[in-house]
């Protein structure tokens, strides 16, 4: 019997995804991902790729690219083409509209200087825009011109788009209060903050930062948080305290009320801050180093439930099934909900009684299971609360989920990672078998054993290299991050991460490590974590 299973995985791996499999899906995210599965597959017409192609919900250039190599169209073909050339193949033997496609202030900024002057000149009838921003790219002080010609909208662009070496170079400069004050109203002028506090050579147009305060505009809660480190980084108490007021105020989530009140707590020593966190309903870093700090105990958190073992008839690993449930959940009472919730009390659907549970509470009652703890016998309970902590992070536990970026399964992986695993292991590889949660668990796990081995078992970084990438992590330390001797270090550090999605991952991923150390009697403590980072 097991035989005949195989045989018949292995047929379906070999035959694919069908375009009458994609007919019959629903518009969704999951359609998108097995749609950019169908289009890679050797065997397809154009005819069959337009089709498909054009059932997509959303169509990102990832999308885009894998469509073009099947399509018989031409144009898109050469459109494609001049996007995705790189700054060494940008020439003025491309046309002027294959260099528009390719350009963006990134590329251009690793053009050598006089092959800037070509194009230049060569672009300058046809898309003087273009034309205008190398100009600017190509001077030493880019910001006197800006001002000079009144162009905020374009400061904000390459500001925000030129990459971190070129603003380091180039763009750490003083900037006038008017000029300030006319990108306050743009849409990019959060991003511009956030950029230029996260970068730690940019002294001298952080400083211009200064100028903002109690400017009567109201700023997001990132913008005045960020201002606030502003502040703190120029020893400006003022600001910095006036900031935090104005971040506490503007913020949606009760997370980030918790980190401001956390760093109110730092800037003043005050223990008043601490007990408010500990009132805090949330389970997060800050609210778990104040019961640390206070000396009281973490709560008490549901970590098993009691099952009756009756199937609910739902397949968790098929994408469109999990988002059957999810519009099914949404159009539901509180009271529908919970009767409804009972149906997965059983050991194959318990992620979604967990995920309801933390629902119908509000968020107040956060479980902290291990459904998959089956596939883990040959793991030290060390590494079982860290694939547990990524996990619950990754996909809640369900196995059909899938990421806008077309990370797969319980533990979220990307295709291209998947694939190098199972080449590392010598194992048989079809995409679709990412949704099993015994591989995803097992692959996630292989991942996680490298990292822990190059980033000395450290779960912060762990954390971070494994959203994004651990050449992105390195890159972070050897810019200075967690080095510095300030007193509010490790802290600041993790805040001035620049990736916004990295940046929270790393801490609710830390918060499920010390939770999942206490329930697996892990000796680990924030504060001394803290202290040794």
């Amino acid at each position: 019997m097991k035989l005949i299973f195989i045989l018949f995985i292995s047929a379906y791996a070999l035959m694919g995804v069908t375009l009458k499999e994609l007919n019959s899906y629903p518009t969704s995210l999951g359609k998108d991902f097995y749609i950019w599965v169908y289009l890679k597959q050797s065997n397809i017409t154009s005819k069959q790729a337009d089709e498909a192609f054009y059932q997509i919900k959303n169509v990102t250039p990832k999308m885009l690219y894998v469509y073009a190599k099947k399509s018989d169209d031409k144009d898109l073909k050469e459109v494609v083409r001049c996007e995705r050339l790189n700054h060494t193949k940008i020439s003025k033997y491309e046309s002027t509209t294959c260099i528009a496609n390719a350009y963006t202030p990134y590329k251009a900024t690793k053009i050598p200087l006089k092959k800037r002057q070509e194009l230049i000149n060569y672009l300058n009838n046809d898309y003087p825009d273009i034309a205008y921003e190398l100009k600017i790219l190509s001077i030493d002080n880019p910001i006197e011109t800006l001002i000079k010609d009144e162009k905020p909208e374009i400061f904000l662009s390459l500001y925000n788009n030129s990459g971190g070496d070129y603003r380091k170079g180039h763009f750490n400069h003083y900037l006038p209060k008017d000029f300030l004050l006319s990108l306050i109203n743009l849409d990019d002028f959060d991003t511009f903050i956030l950029k230029a506090v996260t970068n730690r050579h940019a002294n001298n147009i952080t400083k211009s930062l200064l100028q903002l305060y109690q400017y009567p505009q109201k700023f997001s809660h990132k913008t005045n948080f960020f201002l606030a480190l502003n502040a703190l980084n120029f020893k400006d108490n003022k600001q910095t305290n006036y900031y935090l007021e104005q971040a506490y105020k503007s913020a949606y989530y009760q997370q980030d009320k918790d980190k401001v009140l956390f760093w109110q707590y730092l800037v003043s020593n005050d223990k008043k801050y601490l007990k408010q966190l500990n009132d805090s309903w949330d389970l997060n870093i800050y609210s778990l180093l104040a019961k640390e700090k206070l000396n009281l105990s973490y709560p008490k958190v549901p970590t098993t439930y009691s099952l009756n073992n009756k199937p609910s008839g739902y397949n968790l690993q098929n994408p469109f099934e999990w988002r059957e449930l999810l519009i099914k959940f949404k159009n539901k009472s509180k009271s529908e909900l919970k009767n409804l919730s009972k149906q997965f009390l059983n050991k194959n659907d318990i992620a979604v009684y967990a995920y309801l549970d933390e629902r119908l509470s509000g968020y107040r009652t956060i479980p902290y299971i291990s459904p998959y703890n089956e596939y883990l016998d040959n793991y030290s309970d060390k590494m079982k609360v860290l694939i547990n902590s990524i996990a619950r992070q990754e996909s809640r536990f369900i196995p059909g989920a899938v990421s806008t970026a077309f990370a797969m399964g319980v533990m979220q992986i990307m295709p291209f990672l998947s694939k190098a695993i199972a080449k590392q292991k010598k194992e048989h590889y079809y995409i679709l078998d990412m949704f099993e949660a015994e591989k995803s668990v097992r692959y996630g796990a292989y991942h996680l054993t490298k990292l822990k081995k190059n980033l000395q078992n450290n779960p912060l970084f762990i954390a971070y290299a494994y959203n994004a990438g651990e050449g992105f992590l390195r890159g972070r330390l050897r810019d200075g991050f967690f080095s510095s001797k300030s007193k509010y270090e490790p802290f600041l550090s993790m805040e001035l991460i620049p990736y916004d999605e990295t940046r929270r991952y790393g801490k609710k991923v830390l918060a499920n490590y010390a939770m999942y150390s206490k329930i697996y009697k892990n000796n680990f403590n924030l504060n001394s974590f803290f202290k040794n980072l």
